[in-house]
């Protein structure tokens, strides 16, 4: 039984390497890649990724992937957002927070559920910190049914070793033609 098993692994082994219209052997690790010499831009860095999907132990490329990507890859932020108005009034309930995927350093988040939801766009300050402003943009809040200007800032952190983060959103809102302002924060996270 013992040889049986190690003929088996031999096999998968040797079935593991692929052999190119060339006849050159090339190994399926990221390790036979090399050092990436891609030339990235500031909102990128290099990756590994497979030549061809469908063959899992296949040959592996390097390319330029988006830094904020591992935002939108997390999932949904389950949030508490809190508005505070003019007279202090506050008022608290869940959201749900959908990051997009990212342009450069610019992404949107769409802030709570189907057909009750507001859309902002963000932008990163740099590639590694995680925190970013909201620039000055027009934007339609179902729970106060109006158009209101919005900025404000926020950031991503890490939750030490664990591959989940916290989303903090600071946002002025000022309601167009009014002279209303709010407060609103949001704190949320994906695990």
């Amino acid at each position: 039984m013992k040889k049986l098993f190690i003929v088996y692994i031999s096999l998968f082994f040797i079935s593991c390497e692929k052999e190119d219209d060339f006849g050159i052997t090339t190994s399926s690790s990221t390790s036979s890649l090399g050092p990436c010499t891609l030339n990235c831009d500031m909102w990128e860095k290099c990756s590994t990724r497979q030549i061809n999907s469908n063959d899992w132990w296949g040959p592996r490329e390097w390319f330029c992937e988006n830094v904020f990507v591992k935002y939108y890859q997390t999932g949904i932020f389950y949030s508490t957002q809190t508005i505070i108005d003019d007279n202090g009034v506050s008022v608290e309930s869940n959201k749900n927070i959908n990051v997009g995927y990212p342009s450069e350093n610019n992404l949107k988040m769409t802030i709570g559920s189907v057909g009750n939801s507001y859309e902002i766009q963000i932008s990163f300050i740099d590639s590694e910190s995680g925190v970013f402003n909201v620039l000055h943009q027009s934007v339609y809040i179902p729970e106060l049914n109006a158009n209101v200007f919005c900025e404000g800032n926020g950031s991503f952190v890490k939750n030490g070793s664990s591959p989940y983060y916290t989303l903090e959103l600071n946002l002025g809102f000022e309601v167009q033609d009014t002279g209303f302002n709010y407060d609103v924060y949001l704190i949320g996270s994906n695990g």
